[in-house]
């Protein structure tokens, strides 16, 4: 049974990941007023996408689109009590998505992994999708993991990180010699010039990906043997600090600081300065800890010095040694110019709540 959303529920066999276009909402599929002069967009942003391991690639969504909430309209349409998912179909043609356990979206594709190999699937019509390339053994052996950024995708395998060219996103092409052994790749996230490999036993893996088709093992990070069984990792943004939230397993959920003004004495020097990952803060969970959910990728706030005027900022989970990291919080907060320092503001919290339980709010 797959869960989404307080009230949503809809029957899967055995799925193991979902995904959309994007983190934050987006009612695609919305009316639009002419005057507005909004672009159109794609039909692709108002579906989610399941991997199933016996039913392949399930497409969820009111497949009609003149309905009153086509695709997944109505969790965007401020109605609780509505929140009901249709599906629309499920695509496994001949079994090629058999055993399905991953999906990353580039672009009108979808990235599906199965246990076999890497199936591109053309998702510009999401209610008539095809398989336009697969990439199995010796390419790509038992895949586990992948991401995708410009021109390359990274892919987390039995043999370690492996690197694809995916200028054609129709039909990706591996790039020879570029690999970095590891012995239990599980999966991979790309932030800048690094990628962050799930390294499971080994802990976590940073792998400088400055030039993509030359990947090189910059560190591997256990915090002497606490983290040993790392299955997923993403990155997350806190001010002026970047921090990995780490699937660990049976320990739970690790978070680490990789990128500090302490640790760096030029402060920030260039675009993409070196991790020095320090673990800082555990969670336990009830069960093993399998995975971490992208966060929204965004990090902004908007001030009106001139009129004083109260605003809306999201702020991320800022971790606390020896404690659970703290829910996500939204916070209104009045700016004014301060009287006594020139060119500096005062900050008054106005008003501060819970919204949710998101490990990671913000994206990298």
């Amino acid at each position: 049974m797959l869960k989404i959303e307080e009230r949503s529920r809809m029957r899967a066999i055995h799925s193991g990941w979902i995904d959309r276009l994007r983190a934050k909402a987006n009612r695609a599929m919305r009316q639009q007023l002419p005057e507005n002069e909004e672009q159109p967009i794609h039909l692709l942003y108002g579906f989610l996408y399941v991997a199933d391991k016996e039913e392949g690639l399930i497409i969820v969504g009111d497949p009609d689109l003149k309905s009153k909430s086509p695709g997944v309209g109505t969790l965007l349409d401020g109605n609780p009590a509505n929140n009901f998912l249709k599906r629309a179909l499920a695509f496994n043609p001949g079994g090629i998505l058999t055993g399905a356990h991953r999906i990353a979206i580039a672009g009108t594709y979808a990235y599906v992994l199965t246990n076999k190999a890497l199936v591109v699937v053309d998702l510009d019509n999401p209610l008539a999708p095809r398989v336009t390339a697969t990439i199995g053994a010796p390419a790509l052996n038992d895949p586990r993991g992948i991401a995708v950024q410009f021109r390359y995708a990274f892919a987390a395998d039995r043999d370690g990180l492996k690197v694809l060219d995916v200028t054609d996103l129709a039909q990706p092409k591996l790039v020879a010699n570029a690999l970095v052994p590891l012995e239990d790749a599980r999966n991979v996230y790309v932030a800048r010039t690094y990628a962050y490999v799930s390294a499971g036993k080994q802990g976590l893996a940073t792998i400088d990906v400055e030039k993509p088709d030359a990947p090189k093992l910059d560190q591997i990070f256990s915090a002497e043997g606490q983290l040993n069984d790392v299955n997923d990792v993403k990155i997350g943004v806190v001010a002026a600090s970047a921090y990995a939230f780490v699937a660990d397993g049976k320990s739970g959920l690790h978070v680490l600081q990789i990128i500090s003004p302490w640790d760096d004495p030029t402060h920030f020097s260039g675009f993409s300065p070196r991790p020095t990952p320090k673990l800082i803060a555990t969670g336990r969970t009830r069960g093993p800890a399998l995975a971490i959910s992208k966060g929204i990728d965004r990090d902004r706030a908007v001030m009106n010095l001139a009129t004083n005027s109260p605003f809306l900022v999201d702020v991320a989970p800022v971790p606390l040694i020896k404690a659970r990291p703290r829910l996500s919080t939204s916070a209104t907060a009045s700016y004014t110019p301060s009287p006594t320092t020139p060119g500096s503001i005062q900050v008054k919290l106005v008003r501060q709540e819970a919204l949710g339980s998101n490990a990671c709010k913000l994206g990298f």
